[in-house]
Order: structure tokens, then sequence, then C-alpha cells
């Protein structure tokens, strides 16, 4: 299942603070003695609060690296990958075989909200293929056109006819029995992962 847990890549949240007078606090109540007091000194209420500083979010990089590849999605556009991507940080879908498909819509929908909230942010999906049907490449491309609808999700597909070890190991893929998540810097670093 998926499982969307890097927020703190995109919210930063300011925290400024405040300092509320009370108006009975303000009132000063009349002195009825005769004898005068010295007046206390006020630099303890005339000390400004210093605002607090923000903490700057450092990010680890994970191991593993996308490496660089060309492509082009089902409807014929050609990408440079990784740094050929749009958003500065993009989730790419990894799958392998067909019957992953019902695992890789969920994890779009999740996607999608996303870049709603976030501008820099994108989703894109690569279904990897051995480079031994790379001649049946314009087939692929119309059944999985036939089977995506939506104009914006066919842009985000592409598919991958690349031999597949070098892949796998150059991104830490132990196998090819699920789906891998993982967030991607344009180049290519990873920063967040999960499976399935």
């Amino acid at each position: 299942m998926p499982n969307f847990s890097f927020y703190l890549l995109f919210s930063v949240t300011l925290l400024l603070p405040a300092t509320v007078l009370s108006a009975s606090a303000a009132k000063k109540k009349p002195n009825t003695r005769t004898t005068k007091k010295p007046a206390r000194s006020t630099a303890k209420a005339k000390k400004k609060i210093a605002p607090k500083k923000r903490k700057k979010v450092s990010v680890k990089k994970l191991p593993g690296k996308f490496p660089s590849l060309a492509s082009k999605n089902i409807v014929g556009q050609s990408y440079k990958l990784p740094d050929g991507l749009p958003g500065k940080f993009n989730l790419v879908l990894i799958s392998f075989k067909r019957k992953q498909t019902a695992l890789m819509k969920q994890w779009i929908k999740l996607a999608k909200k996303q870049a709603k909230k976030h501008r820099k942010f994108d989703c894109f999906i690569f279904p990897v293929m051995g480079t031994g049907i790379r001649f049946l490449r314009g087939i692929i491309h119309a059944g999985m056109r036939s089977g995506t609808k939506d104009p914006q999700a066919r842009k985000r597909l592409l598919p991958l006819y690349i031999k597949k070890p070098p892949f796998r190991k150059a991104l830490r893929i132990p196998n090819e029995k699920t789906i891998y998540a993982l967030l991607i810097d344009k180049q290519g670093h990873v920063y967040w992962r999960s499976t399935g």
C-alpha cells in the first residue's frame, strides 16, 4: 500500500511569537499611602522578545541514483531522464509486470493529491521492459493508450526499454515482485522510497 511520509520536503511552518497584554494588567491602582515609594525598575517589562530562528530542514540522500536515460511517453514526447522531468522533485513509480497495475493506480491517486498541493512536485510512471521487446513498442504503446483515457496521465507514462539488471542495481531495487516508488530530484538523487 502507498505510504506518503515526505510532507517535510514541501511544508515549512513559520512561528512568530506574540505577546498579548490584558487590559486589566495595564491599569494601575491609585496609591492611597501618603509616603511615596521609589518607582520599581521596568527593565524586565520593557525587555523585547526576540523572534525564534527557523530551523533549516536537512534531507538526507538515500543510496541509489536514477541513471541517465532517454525515453518517450506513449504520445510520442521525448524526455531526457532524470533532468528533463519538469518537477523540482518527482515521484517515479517503477513497475515490472502488468499485474502490478492495481497497485500503481493507488499510488497515482495519492500523487495527484500531492501535485495539487505542491507546485514543484510531479509524478511519472515507468513500466520497465526488456530490450528484447523494443520492436513491439508501437503495439505496446497503442495498448497503453487504449487503457489510459486521461490525456495528462498519458503524458506521464514513459515505458523504458532497457537492460533491467543495471537499472535495478543503480536504484538498489532487489527484485521485480512489486512496484517501487522513489522521490528523486533533477540529478537523480533519491530522497525517499517505498514499495508495494
